[in-house]
């Protein structure tokens, strides 16, 4: 139940490796001088009143910074604070409880091996820090349900040991930057309800996820949403595709006929009734077209006569 402002004085304790301020009535900003903690390894500020901007100064957290778990020893000194809803159940078992992969984990022993941030639940404004990619020993961000804008950093890629990221609910934009598919670690990952746009990069890491986790971002397409309007390149899944071809054709076949019906019932009117009406209208052609018949048809009778005739003498 503690209000107020996060102190400055909070980055002097420079050993510290553990800070949990979760589910408190903390407001107000984050301060710069929390990025004095260069032995930070987790950092969980969630579920609170803060606001205004995150600081962009996390390149100096050097713990975070690192891919291995190991870290120089401070000296004795205020190593954890643990302020959160959990405290006395904390101070009475010795162990911390953290937010990950959305599920509430309880630490001991391999408290040390976690590296995590997480700012969830509050109301944080303006971008994403680029700072941030410097931590490439980090482990879990979460940096959901908050107001932030602008794009997803570009060089996401460099966290190459993150196995957890939360971005949903947000108003972030832009597209996913491809160097999202390098983290090959990655297990977890929310960017559902943004304003995310583009085509989700191609790669076996970022199609592999549910679609759950892409919702809510209308501008979004490609595996494992729906595909991309004007999208050839991209290997058909299920039949539809070859459907809309034969469909296609079908259609074409059809415009076809349809050409070739009109130019006989054109040819019909303008041939057979153009005669018939001329035999109609002038009794001289009309005459003369039945007496020519009539001197085929003798002619016809004539050469049968003979004919029978030679083969009855021979």
């Amino acid at each position: 139940m503690l209000a107020g402002e996060i102190p400055t004085w909070i980055g002097e304790i420079y050993n510290m490796h553990y800070l949990n301020f979760r589910g408190n009535k903390f407001h107000g900003s984050i301060p710069q001088e929390i990025c004095n903690l260069t032995y930070i390894q987790v950092l969980d500020l969630s579920i609170n009143n803060l606001s205004s901007i995150i600081p962009d100064c996390f390149s100096n957290l050097t713990v975070m910074a690192r891919k291995n778990s190991q870290f120089p020893n401070p000296g004795p000194s205020i190593s954890t604070v643990i302020i959160s809803q959990n405290a006395e159940e904390n101070k009475r078992y010795g162990y911390s409880s953290f937010q990950w992969k959305g599920h509430e984990w309880e630490y001991k022993q391999n408290l040390k091996f976690l590296k995590l941030i997480d700012f969830s639940s509050n109301r944080l404004t303006g971008s994403i820090p680029r700072s941030f990619s410097y931590m490439k020993g980090l482990n879990s961000l979460d940096l959901s349900r908050n107001s932030l804008t602008g794009n997803i950093i570009e060089d996401i890629g460099k966290m190459e040991m993150l196995n957890s990221l939360d971005l949903s609910y947000n108003q972030l934009s832009g597209k996913i930057p491809t160097s999202l598919a390098e983290i090959y670690s990655l297990g977890v990952l929310d960017l559902s309800n943004n304003n995310l746009s583009g085509k989700i990069p191609t790669s076996t890491q970022l199609q592999s996820f549910n679609a759950s986790v892409y919702a809510g971002n209308d501008g979004l397409c490609g595996d494992p949403l729906p595909r991309c309007p004007g999208n050839r390149l991209r290997p058909p899944t299920t039949n539809h595709p070859r459907e809309n071809t034969n469909e296609k054709d079908d259609n074409v076949g059809l415009s076809f006929m349809q050409e070739v019906g009109i130019s006989i019932a054109f040819g019909f009117i303008f041939g057979f009734w153009g005669v018939i009406g001329t035999f109609m209208l002038k009794k001289s052609w009309r005459i003369a077209f039945f007496n020519s018949f009539d001197a085929i048809g003798d002619w016809f009778y004539v050469r049968i006569v003979v004919s029978l005739s030679k083969w009855r003498h021979n």
